[in-house]
C-alpha cells in the first residue's frame, strides 16, 4: 500500500451511470485486469485502489488529447434522465 507521502497527487474517481452498463467491470479491468461477462449488478458501493505512476512529460502528448476527449461528450448523454 502506498503511504501518505509516497505520491505527488491523489485523485478520487467516482463513476456514475445507468445500471448494467459496466461501471464495475471497467474499474475491475483497470485495477485488477479482470473482466466478468456474467457479473451481477453491484448493489451498494464498490471501492477499488490503483497506483499509477506517470514517468513521461504530458506536454509531449498534448496534440493527441483533443481526439480522445471529443467522443466523451456522448458519455454524458443520459445524465438528464438520472
Amino acid at each position: 500500500m502506498v503511504s501518505q507521502h509516497d505520491y505527488d497527487y491523489l485523485f478520487k474517481l467516482i463513476l456514475v451511470g445507468d445500471s448494467s452498463v459496466g461501471k464495475t467491470n471497467l474499474l475491475k479491468r483497470f485495477v485488477k485486469n479482470e473482466f466478468d461477462l456474467a457479473s451481477q449488478s453491484t448493489i451498494g458501493v464498490e471501492f477499488l485502489n490503483r497506483c499509477v505512476e506517470n514517468r513521461t512529460r504530458i506536454e509531449r502528448f498534448g496534440a493527441y488529447r483533443a481526439n480522445h476527449y471529443k467522443p466523451c461528450r456522448q458519455g454524458v448523454a443520459s445524465i438528464a434522465q438520472w
